[in-house]
């Protein structure tokens, strides 16, 4: 089976308590799209990030890689270690919010 390539865009803000937070996953169709969305979600405080992932299926598991990075988002190693088992377990064209906490951020190396 041809490996398949998709591309999302995660965006994140601040919590009151100024955690970072996962907004929303969105699905993007390809490459130039998931940049120029991310591009659009940073700002005042904002940011957003652009992945690709490319395995046998959509829900392969493959290993996701960053594309672009806008605004105030966590360190790659952090996105990376979050998102790829997320991809491997759910589908992409599903928004969801994700937390990521003080204990979250200190143990996934997040300042």
């Amino acid at each position: 089976m041809a490996d398949i390539s998709i591309f999302f865009v995660v965006a994140f803000s601040r919590t009151e308590a100024s955690e970072l937070r996962a907004e929303a996953a969105i699905k993007a169709r390809s490459k130039q799209h998931a940049v120029s969305l991310a591009s659009h979600f940073a700002g005042e405080g904002q940011g957003a990030v652009a992945f690709s992932q490319m395995g046998e299926s959509a829900t392969a598991g493959g290993n996701a890689k960053i594309l672009a990075r806008f605004g105030d988002v966590p360190n790659d190693r952090a996105l990376l270690r979050q998102f790829s088992s997320v991809w491997a377990l759910s589908r992409p064209d599903i928004t969801s919010a994700l937390p990521i906490n003080s204990r979250d951020r200190h143990r996934r190396g997040i300042r």
